[in-house]
């Protein structure tokens, strides 16, 4: 899946899930693109990457949760 940004930023942005079939299990990978606008769109970029490091990590992390709750209810 891949989503394209609907903020108002310094540039475009995209959002991209990939999913892999692995034994009983799945990798999920996850990849951000931005093409800046301008200088302010680097340093909008360079200046959340701490911040987008935690929170996609966090995002990843629920879509794993979630789908195990869900796998969990249709196999009980």
């Amino acid at each position: 899946m891949r989503f394209k940004e609907e903020f108002k930023l310094p540039g475009h942005a995209w959002l991209e899930f990939e999913i892999e079939p692995k034994g009983k299990g799945a990798i999920i990978r996850r990849t951000v693109e931005f093409d800046p606008k301008s200088m302010l769109g680097l340093v909008y970029w360079y200046g959340l990457l701490p911040i987008r490091g935690v929170m996609f990590e966090g995002m990843l992390n629920k879509i794993a949760q979630k789908a195990e709750e869900e796998y969990d209810q249709r196999v009980n």
